[in-house]
């Protein structure tokens, strides 16, 4: 099984879990597979007796989630309620692994395909955006994939080049948010001792106006 000192989430050899293997594995469950995955959109919200069948792997095995259609290049809004059922799902299940394609698949359909993104800078930027984004709603980080295609839409940059800014323009745009978040917890210290201060001032000079009255 996965080696808890490993820094990845998982380790070894893994195995695709699909519906037409479950009662198989469920009768001789493999103790060759060091952990499983599966696409979240298949299992989510999925009940009755095939639910507790999949809560019998998740019982047994990591699992790792490799999503098919959040569509994090897309020009229509992020997909949040998605994210949110994935992140529940995670929760569900104990899953701490997530990634996607970096890609998109669809606009105001689904298109059940991986279409290329365009290799531009201002791509670059609403993609590292997006990916911000979801991972807030996640309350994790995420991993993305680049996809194979027959032909660029765009190719200003390399695609090697483009997927490199994306990682390099979210962790630049984390790092931002982070220092903001650090700056906040700053000034409500600041706002919260200055305020605890003046009450104590306040105390004090009271008592002491009291006590010289009484001497009075």
């Amino acid at each position: 099984m996965t080696d808890p000192t490993n820094r990845y989430p998982v380790s070894g050899a893994g195995l695709g879990l699909r519906r037409g293997l479950i009662d198989k594995l469920m009768t001789n469950p493999p103790d060759d597979v060091d952990f499983m995955e599966v696409a979240p959109e298949n299992w989510i919200n999925v009940g009755g007796k095939l639910g507790r069948k999949f809560r019998f792997f998740t019982e047994r095995y990591p699992f790792v989630l490799h999503g098919l259609s959040l569509s994090i290049g897309a020009p229509s809004p992020l997909n949040e309620n998605l994210l949110r059922d994935i992140r529940a799902f995670m929760e569900e299940h104990g899953i701490d692994f997530y990634s996607e394609h970096l890609s998109y698949c669809g606009d105001d359909g689904q298109l059940y395909d991986l279409m290329p993104i365009p290799f531009t800078e201002e791509a670059v930027r609403y993609v590292a955006e997006r990916i911000q984004r979801a991972q807030d709603i996640l309350g994790r980080r995420m991993a993305v994939e680049n996809v194979s295609y027959y032909t660029p839409t765009d190719s200003s940059m390399t695609e090697a080049a483009f997927t490199n800014a994306v990682l390099e323009e979210e962790i630049s745009e984390r790092k931002e948010a982070e220092r903001q978040l650090q700056l906040a917890q700053e000034k409500y210290r600041t706002v919260f001792n200055l305020a605890v201060g003046s009450f104590i001032s306040h105390c004090i000079g009271g008592a002491m106006g009291t006590a010289l009255g009484g001497m009075a």
